[in-house]
């Protein structure tokens, strides 16, 4: 699988790790909010509901790293293109598989899984 694929993969898998965890954090905060109304001990559920926050920004994290090898990724592979021309091109081609640009279904279905939280 040619490097920039992989990384579309990537970046959609944690896209979806992201949605979740957002889902546990909010359903979390819910049951902080719950105990809290009802006047119950909410030590545990609020060093949960902190564990899950801090889970949450290590995935944020390396999405962004995996947005900024992309980036780089992309940049480089445009470079690339600049730089060919005829046969020495087909040559770099051979050289570079990673430069293949990835489908534009990939691009789309990570472009629309993408989760701002």
């Amino acid at each position: 699988m040619p490097r920039m694929e992989l990384l579309y993969d990537h970046l959609e898998t944690s896209a979806r790790h992201l949605a979740k965890g957002s889902a546990r954090v909010a359903r979390q905060r819910i049951i902080v909010e719950e105990m809290r109304s009802r006047g119950s001990d909410m030590i545990r559920a609020e060093e949960t509901l902190q564990v899950l926050r801090a889970v949450l920004r290590t995935m944020r994290e390396h999405e962004r790293i995996l947005r900024e090898e992309l980036a780089l990724m992309s940049n480089l592979q445009e470079s690339a293109m600049e730089a060919r021309g005829g046969a020495a091109g087909a040559a770099q081609e051979a050289t570079f598989p990673f430069l293949e640009p990835p489908s534009p279904q990939l691009r789309q279905r990570t472009a629309s899984e993408t989760v701002s939280i």
